[in-house]
């Protein structure tokens, strides 16, 4: 839903959409080609960044994640790598009471 969502609002762009459940893919691919976004939206089964469109440095602008504190610290570092220069993280899931403990593991921007 978020890839579909930055698809929409942000006509320029290509989308990759990431999930390491092939059934989420199955239905993302789905409902991007309901949405009319289908051709700018590349839907992978990955884990992570594992994936080698995700590996090199700098690869992408911006990362969208809905994720729980836990997957988000442990992905924090790949993330960081991921994102070129400026790039920047929007991230939803944490729980005010899981908070302080991700708080912690921020990982600051790259300098470049």
């Amino acid at each position: 839903m978020l890839a579909i969502a930055a698809a929409r609002v942000l006509p320029g762009a290509r989308v990759l959409a990431v999930d390491n459940d092939p059934l989420a893919t199955a239905i993302a691919r789905a409902n991007a080609r309901l949405n009319s976004v289908g051709p700018r939206m590349r839907v992978i089964d990955a884990a992570g960044f594992a994936h080698p469109r995700l590996r090199p440095a700098g690869a992408v602008d911006l990362v969208l994640a809905n994720l729980l504190p836990g997957p988000l610290i442990e992905l924090a570092p790949a993330m960081r790598r991921a994102l070129r220069p400026g790039g920047v993280a929007v991230l939803s899931g944490l729980l005010d009471t899981r908070h302080a403990r991700s708080a912690p593991t921020t990982v600051p921007p790259a300098s470049g």
